[in-house]
């Protein structure tokens, strides 16, 4: 038959889709739910542009567009765009590595010298490292991972051989 009108459903009172109620739709009085308990996988799917996440204030959450990007939002503000070439960012990123194809990045912290170093990495070996030592910034060099060059509160201290080209003031 056809229903013409609305289908209330009580709270805990679940409609049921397949022979062994595989999918099921309900409120339980808090919170709204859709369990697949069956084999398989739920699909949600869209012949139009895409399928769309919002709040009930219509705030976006969510947006997955159809041979497109994917779109993630935090308080209604877009953070995290998949491109055709990777990802996009608005923001900062909290990582313990960041791994690409050609460059390792890793940060390191040192609790008894209050030190934290990040060191950049490719496929060959060490390149190279930055990292604060106390208030100091401090360089170290890529062969031999010791440090070259240190910013501190009375100005710079170079381990090794200045070069330079040109004019120093």
């Amino acid at each position: 038959g056809t229903l013409t009108g609305n289908l209330n459903l009580g709270d805990n009172v679940r409609a049921r889709f397949g022979l062994d109620s595989d999918l099921q739709i309900y409120h339980d009085g808090s919170h709204s739910y859709i369990d697949d308990t069956g084999t398989g996988h739920l699909f949600v799917r869209s012949n139009g542009d895409g399928i769309y996440f919002r709040s009930s204030t219509n705030e976006e959450i969510a947006h997955f567009n159809v041979n497109g990007s994917v779109k993630l939002y935090h308080d209604n503000a877009e953070k995290l765009v998949t491109t055709a070439t990777g990802i996009d960012v608005t923001g900062f990123t909290n990582n313990d590595s960041v791994t690409t194809s050609a460059y390792a990045f890793k940060s390191q912290s040192n609790s008894t010298s209050a030190s934290t170093h990040s060191w950049l990495r490719n496929p060959n070996g060490f390149i190279g490292g930055f990292g604060t030592n106390g208030s100091d910034l401090t360089f170290v060099h890529s062969s031999s991972a010791n440090e070259k060059l240190r910013i501190n509160s009375t100005g710079i201290d170079v381990t090794g051989n200045i070069g330079v080209t040109g004019t120093v003031d």
